[in-house]
């Protein structure tokens, strides 16, 4: 109940944007496909919000779109197994990734994305000159990943690393 639209936990995630710019970074889970990079900032969030409220679980929907913002690896990869890689690669034919990167930077008059949904357990990894950076760590211990953090400051971006405390008795991660 809690992660319902209506529960505590679906009311916050609700509220809260799927696509952020914060001065020249945007952020964004998944990613901007160019199918979403002359979308506004503005509808993106609202058609989520709007989808998620209404438990929109059809093809179609942007919550589930593999070219929406929750799911998109299409920044990050074209390579894969499974059927959501698939289809983007056949879609992102026309563009490599570093134009589709220029596309969405030049589209949201940004100098960088940061994106998650896309684990790498060496830590934070920058990508196409730092114009991507992948922020996804797996720093659960469930992944048994890096724990790390992303600092932004000015022009300045820069990935750190954090020690793994071990870890507490109870089952805690």
């Amino acid at each position: 109940m809690a992660w319902s639209p209506d529960g505590e936990i679906g009311r916050w995630i609700v509220r809260n944007p799927a696509v952020v710019r914060i001065g020249d970074t945007l952020f964004v889970h998944g990613g901007i496909s160019a199918a979403y990079a002359a979308m506004p900032i503005e509808e993106i969030n609202r058609r989520v919000a709007a989808a998620l409220k209404a438990k929109d679980e059809s093809p179609t929907s942007i919550i589930n779109d593999p070219h929406g913002p929750l799911w998109y690896r299409g920044l990050v990869t074209r390579q894969g197994d499974d059927e959501t890689t698939k289809t983007i690669a056949a879609a992102a034919t026309t563009l490599t990734i570093d134009q589709e990167i220029d596309l969405v930077l030049r589209s949201f008059g940004v100098k960088r994305i940061v994106v998650g949904h896309t684990p790498s357990l060496s830590g934070i990894v920058s990508a196409s000159g730092g114009r991507l950076w992948r922020a996804d760590s797996a720093n659960s211990r469930a992944y048994g990943g890096t724990p790390s953090y992303l600092e932004i400051v000015g022009d300045r971006v820069t990935a750190h690393s954090v020690v793994r405390r071990p870890a507490a008795t109870g089952g805690e991660n």
